[in-house]
């Protein structure tokens, strides 16, 4: 095999573990949370001892297809590397994964499908377009969002229930700037992006970072 087709196969793995390794630890505390508040014991869930039966659902919003699908997959194999192992460890919930073609409309779909049948405590999305569009729904319905890939500086407001596990573009444009600036030291440079939330993020925090610079 290539090297170069043997470091995609590594990098790929490597990042499907990194977002098991943080979404095994995320799950955790959800359920540690869980676990320390407890839930109602009706007389049927007494009679029956349901209550300890009740196993937890989120959903995974993911671009499973489309231009995002690559990064899709890693995190859907990273979901599943953490339900295995955490169940594994006697904790069980379900992850329903819903493909959003990462776009917002669709996320916003596929997210109120999933409400319609069954409580969602918590929904893990993909991109910053997605997690900008569902803030306000989420937040208004009181469900978490756990963003993955969510870089956009504006996903980020005092009190809400939005959380990512993902840096900032602040510290990626950051990191290209001082890249650049050391290859490119007295060069006129020119941006192109993407019109969404994470291309204009991106954008606007390296040209904060570029004005600092100077």
């Amino acid at each position: 095999m290539p090297s170069t087709r043997r470091d995609t196969l590594a990098s790929m793995k490597a990042t499907s573990v990194i977002i098991g390794a943080c979404l095994i630890g995320t799950f955790g505390l959800l359920l540690i949370s869980r676990s320390h508040q407890g839930h109602p014991q009706t007389s049927e869930a007494k009679d029956q001892d349901c209550y300890r039966r009740v196993v937890p659902h989120y959903a995974a919003l993911l671009p499973l297809s489309g231009n995002g699908a690559e990064q899709g997959q890693w995190c859907q194999r990273g979901f599943e590397l953490a339900r295995d192992t955490l169940r594994r460890q006697g904790n069980i919930f379900e992850v329903q994964t819903d493909d959003t073609k990462g776009d917002a409309k669709e996320a916003i779909s596929a997210y109120h499908n999933s409400r319609m049948t069954q409580a969602l405590p918590i929904v893990f999305t993909w991109g910053s377009s997605v997690g900008m569009a569902l803030s306000p729904i989420t937040n208004a319905e009181h469900v978490i969002q756990i963003g993955v890939a969510t870089t956009t500086p504006k996903y980020r407001t005092v009190g809400d229930l939005t959380f990512r596990v993902f840096p900032s573009a602040e510290g990626e444009a950051h990191f290209l700037g001082e890249i650049i600036s050391k290859l490119f030291p007295k060069e006129r440079i020119a941006a192109l992006y993407v019109e969404n939330d994470y291309g204009l993020g991106t954008f606007e925090a390296w040209c904060r970072n570029e004005v600092e610079r100077l």
